[in-house]
């Protein structure tokens, strides 16, 4: 390529490098707050998405007249199409940093369990950092097994930052059972950790653009290794949902067994039914003798239960009694409306916001965290 346009390459790196930079300072302030428990400190954050976004812009339009002027080919093309994705991950990484910093500051107090926040937000805040400087550093690399071994880095930083916000996530939530008043700080807390968690995953892919940038090659080799990363989180994120979800599991298996054995299908609901009203009688009288207590639950559940039996039974019967299918449905209604009466207004079940709840077993300290909502999605 003409010398011109080696100038405006080195250009549009080193542009591209300065937003970088500048990403990472932000989360190395970051850092020496937490480290130095300056919490207040994170207020010299100063990145803003407004000024990225107007730099990022920028570059871009000089990418476009780059390539209107001197139409690159090869290796010159793919590095400034990677260039132009670039500029839109970096925007995102460091409006990731300042939400950070601005959260983590408003929601982080003396009344929550500060050491194990900061025991676990340490090492994340670092994982993300080194990331996000490794992935950054492949722009100004020649050498392909260089590049091979700093995106390989950034793939082992990204699980540990995976690992920690699911260790922390645990924590917290447990902390929250046992400190409702504190819940919302939290939470605002956890959304905050998230953000770490978005920025190494940003480092993911702008290292992926560069590798596919600088290395090149067919475009299914270049995005190989990304890909096989992909799947490892995916299967991880299948085995840890199984893990905690194992009913669903159970009702594939089953299911795979009742398609492969043949046996007809309402057969085997009724059976799965019954085997139901077994297992909740073996529970009601087992809540008995321990507690000497019998819960109402138990009881609905196990006329609820019951009756739907019969309502399939009825229903596969050939000289179907509408009105008696009709009176069983009614009472299944009337049964539901007690279950959730008692759901709504049993002293066990303590709401806390929109999408989490705590539920007790009984007076006892016994609690249970459920949240249905993610704690917040990528911005």
């Amino acid at each position: 390529m003409l010398k011109p346009y080696e100038i405006k390459l080195q250009n549009i790196k080193n542009e591209i490098s300065k937003i970088g930079i500048d990403v990472v300072n932000s989360l190395e302030i970051s850092l020496r707050a937490l480290e130095d428990k300056k919490i207040d400190d994170l207020k010299n954050v100063e990145l803003t998405e407004k000024k990225l976004l107007l730099r990022s812009n920028e570059i871009d339009n000089i990418i476009v007249t780059t390539l209107a002027l001197y139409s690159p080919e090869a290796k010159d093309l793919r590095q400034l199409v990677s260039y132009l994705k670039i500029t839109n991950e970096l925007v995102r990484t460091g409006s990731n940093a300042k939400d950070f910093a601005k959260m983590f500051k408003k929601s982080y107090s003396d009344d929550l369990n500060t050491s194990m926040i900061l025991e676990y937000t340490v090492p994340l805040l670092k994982s993300a950092l080194l990331s996000l400087q490794t992935s950054i550093s492949i722009i100004d690399e020649t050498n392909a097994n260089h590049i091979e071994e700093r995106y390989h880095r950034v793939i082992v930083e990204e699980s540990k930052t995976d690992d920690l916000y699911l260790m922390i996530e645990k924590n917290i939530l447990k902390l929250i059972s046992k400190n409702l008043d504190l819940s919302k700080e939290y939470f605002d807390i956890l959304s905050a950790l998230r953000r770490l968690e978005k920025i190494a995953d940003r480092a993911v892919s702008i290292a992926n653009l560069l590798h596919f940038a600088q290395v090149g090659g067919d475009m299914v080799q270049s995005w190989y290794l990304c890909y096989n990363f992909s799947m490892k989180k995916a299967i991880n994120k299948i085995k840890n949902y199984f893990s905690t979800n194992f009913e669903v599991l159970a009702a594939a298996v089953i299911l795979l067994i009742v398609l492969i054995s043949s046996i007809d299908f309402y057969k085997a609901i009724i059976l799965m039914l019954e085997f139901i009203v077994i297992m909740e009688v073996v529970k009601m009288v087992s809540d008995f003798i321990k507690k000497e207590t019998l819960r109402l639950r138990y009881v609905i559940d196990i006329f609820v239960i019951f009756l739907i039996r019969d309502v399939i039974i009825l229903t596969t019967n050939k000289n179907r009694d509408y009105f008696d299918i009709s009176f069983l449905l009614f009472v299944i209604f009337v049964f539901f409306i007690f279950r959730i009466l008692a759901i709504k207004f049993s002293p066990g079940i303590i709401k806390i916001s929109k999408d989490t709840v705590i539920e007790y077993e009984d007076e006892r300290p016994n609690k249970k965290v459920i949240t249905t909502k993610e704690s917040n999605s990528d911005e």
